[in-house]
């Protein structure tokens, strides 16, 4: 008689075994990794962050890089080939001082501002930097990074900067907005205005001048970000023009994603006259998400001028304006055998924190995704 062999405890053939993948970015480089995942997984789960915006190191407080987008939810397979799928990760870098992140979509460079050796005699030389956007993170169906994208989560706008200063016989009281980045969202949030309004007298007073630069507008699904319009100032009696500048536009979805538009800088020297001392200053401001499609860039503006407004020239004044960038979009769909079940969006907070100490960079993207 033959002997009787029991298959019954004999796991199916068919069956996935569980697996997960996490991968980070490094510091404004993005990270990618390119894995199988069998077709026949089920409750596929994932995690994606995108990058944040860089800050500015010179403040403690107030002025910080948008956040990138944080999506959480379940995928599904459908009318797979067996054995396994491929899946391309991207997790984006952080913006920093100068450079966007790496990413699906880059963030926007935020050009470095110009540099001059300290004059004799000047009353003070500030250089105010701007930081670049965070990247956009993504999952993708295929094995390269320009592959079909399944989920997009986008990168924060950098910051922009501003600052007053004045030297001789007046010293001006004011109040000013400070310029932080957007947050990255569907649609990604404009970055923030930098303005500052001088009075004559005390602080809610008559005003002596206003100098605003607007912040870049966020990315919305496929559409970029467009860069803000050009600064303005009402400051009377500027010795020398206006220098005024639009911030760069972000770029519509595309393969690879879409990246944030590049910031703008300028530089004013302001020369002594007389017994005043002289000054200088340099601006740029804060660079787009990038992402499903990139955010704009803020624009800037700097003013320069005597006071009183009659023309006597008693006090130099210097106002300095530059707006932050845009947050990139966030896309969830798919195309081909994998598609989003469900998600949840939220703001992952990381965007760069100002620092004294010399920090500011974004936070990095991550990417999560694990099956059975």
């Amino acid at each position: 008689m033959a002997p009787v062999v029991s298959l019954g405890a004999a796991a199916p053939a068919f069956a996935a075994s569980p697996g997960s993948k996490t991968i980070s970015g490094t510091g404004s480089s993005a990270t990618t990794s390119t894995i199988t995942i069998p077709c026949t997984a089920t409750s596929i789960t994932y995690t994606i962050i995108g990058g944040g915006g860089g800050a500015d190191p010179e403040f403690t407080a107030g002025l910080n890089g948008g956040s990138g987008s944080k999506i959480t939810g379940t995928l599904k397979m459908t009318s797979c080939a067996c054995p396994s799928v491929t899946v391309t990760l991207v997790a984006a870098g952080g913006g920093s001082m100068a450079s966007g992140g790496g990413g699906y979509g880059h963030g926007g460079n935020s050009p470095t501002p110009a540099t001059t050796p300290a004059n004799p005699g000047y009353f003070t030389n500030w250089q105010l930097p701007g930081s670049g956007g965070g990247g956009g993170s993504a999952i993708l169906l295929g094995a390269t990074t320009t592959s079909n994208p399944i989920v997009v989560a986008g990168g924060g706008g950098g910051v922009g900067d501003g600052g007053t200063s004045s030297t001789g016989a007046v010293q001006l009281n004011a109040t000013y907005l400070l310029p932080s980045g957007g947050n990255a969202g569907a649609p990604g949030a404009s970055g923030d205005t930098s303005s500052q309004t001088l009075y004559t007298s005390a602080v809610g007073g008559p005003i002596y001048e206003t100098t605003t630069a607007l912040g870049g507008s966020g990315a919305s699904g496929t559409t970029a970000g467009a860069g803000a319009t050009i600064g303005t100032s009402t400051m009377p009696n500027r010795p020398s023009p206006l220098i005024a500048s639009a911030g760069g536009a972000g770029t519509g979805f595309a393969a690879g994603g879409g990246n944030g538009g590049t910031g703008v800088t300028g530089y004013r020297d302001f020369p002594p006259v007389g017994a005043i001392q002289g000054m200088w200053m340099s601006v740029s401001s804060g660079g787009g998400g990038g992402g499903y499609a990139g955010g704009g860039a803020g624009a800037l503006a700097i003013a320069v001028g005597n006071y009183p407004a009659t023309g006597t020239t008693t006090t130099h004044l210097f106002d300095t304006e530059a707006g932050g960038g845009g947050g990139g979009s966030d896309y969830t769909g798919g195309s081909g055998c994998i598609s989003v079940t469900s998600s949840t969006v939220s703001v992952a907070g990381n965007g760069g924190v100002g620092s004294d100490a010399g920090g500011g960079v974004g936070g990095v993207g991550s990417v999560t995704i694990s099956w059975n």
